[in-house]
């Protein structure tokens, strides 16, 4: 997380994250408020660090992105964790799941075997002239669509020494076998929190700080439309938002992964086994995950435990970590073509296998 300026919201943000099992690697770009104050009790139950960090561009300190982005790129590869995400003092994220926290959500996705989040943005709106005082989650509950710039956010990661965090501007990470869980997680984001801050932010901390030079390049256009001389350009009208309904839009998620994942089901549903395996092995080669023969000796083990399974009650089956990735695939793919062609019986029975990886070499 980097910081500049962000006194009235980043102790209930940083809060949240805490809360929900998270901790906090922070760069402190500048501030000139009382930000870094707000949450220096918070370091070490929940702040990793915070490490003061600035850009200078032509003699004067300026705000450049990717000067941040390549700070969050060297944190990655010496903290210790398994996965990273970035995150703003101006953001709340949730898991898709009401039972589990944004930690636990991504410790299930891990456990899946996906690498990469993507989160759904939603841009709260101010909809009166005076500021939010009892905390912006719940002073301010309509949001409206993001932009096209900002609509893709996928910015958690699993651990990866081939990383890049900065060719898109830390909206999309780049790492190689990249592999995106299907249902998006859920980011609420407060940019302007009412028309006294909005003045403030675009006039002082934004459009001003702005590296030239990646204003050359086609970035930081997100409050392009907003004009930091007019406070009428920064409200909006209750009418032109939606309300915000977490159980609703938890739904909307899944209901989208749903439709994501139909198309690609039907595949299975066709496919005799042969194919299956095939399929595999194209998508080791592709993903540099191991040669063809090594992907076809995991489709056969994949598919041994599929049979097993639905005839036996297995205990966990270790499988080395290199090659778990592989063999879930097929057990799932196998499962899921049962259930498409109506055979619920195998589908029933196999659901019980545990695969469980291990970190030797087989």
């Amino acid at each position: 997380m980097s910081l500049f300026n962000e006194e009235d919201v980043v102790e209930e943000t940083v809060q949240k994250l805490i809360n929900s099992g998270i901790e906090i690697y922070i760069l402190d770009n500048g501030c000139t408020d009382s930000t870094i104050s707000r949450i220096q009790k918070y370091v070490g139950c929940g702040i990793i660090d915070i490490i003061k960090f600035t850009s200078v561009e032509n003699g004067r300190q300026v705000f450049k992105l990717s000067d941040i982005l390549e700070q969050f790129e060297l944190a990655a590869k010496k903290l210790p964790h398994e996965w990273f995400m970035i995150s703003d003092a101006d953001e709340i994220k949730y898991s898709p799941w009401q039972h589990l926290s944004l930690s636990e959500g991504i410790e299930r996705v891990d456990r899946l075997g996906y690498n990469l989040l993507n989160f759904k943005l939603f841009d709260f709106r101010p909809i009166g002239a005076t500021p939010v005082s009892i905390g912006i989650e719940t002073g301010l509950e309509y949001y409206s669509n993001p932009g096209s710039s900002t609509a893709i956010q996928m910015k958690c990661w699993k651990r990866n020494e081939s990383l890049d965090i900065r060719s898109f501007g830390g909206h999309i990470i780049l790492i190689p076998n990249s592999l995106v869980f299907p249902v998006r997680f859920i980011n609420k984001h407060y940019p302007i929190r009412s028309a006294e801050h909005g003045l403030r932010k675009l006039r002082y901390e934004r459009q001003a700080r702005y590296s030239v030079a990646e204003i050359e390049k086609g970035w930081h256009t997100h409050y392009s439309a907003m004009n930091p001389n007019d406070a009428q350009t920064l409200v909006w009208q209750k009418e032109d938002l939606t309300h915000f309904d977490m159980t609703s839009e938890r739904l909307k998620l899944f209901e989208e992964a749903t439709e994501l994942l139909m198309d690609a089901s039907l595949q299975y549903a066709v496919q005799p086994k042969e194919k299956l395996e095939s399929m595999l092995v194209e998508f080791a080669q592709r993903k540099n995950i191991c040669p063809g023969e090594r992907a076809k000796e995991m489709f056969d083990i994949g598919r041994k435990i599929y049979d097993l399974s639905t005839r036996f009650k297995l205990p966990p089956v270790e499988v080395a970590s290199a090659d778990a990735l592989l063999v879930r695939i097929t057990v799932s793919s196998l499962r899921s073509q049962a259930y498409l062609n109506g055979d619920l019986l195998s589908f029933q029975n196999s659901g019980d296998v545990q695969l469980v990886s291990s970190p030797a070499e087989r």
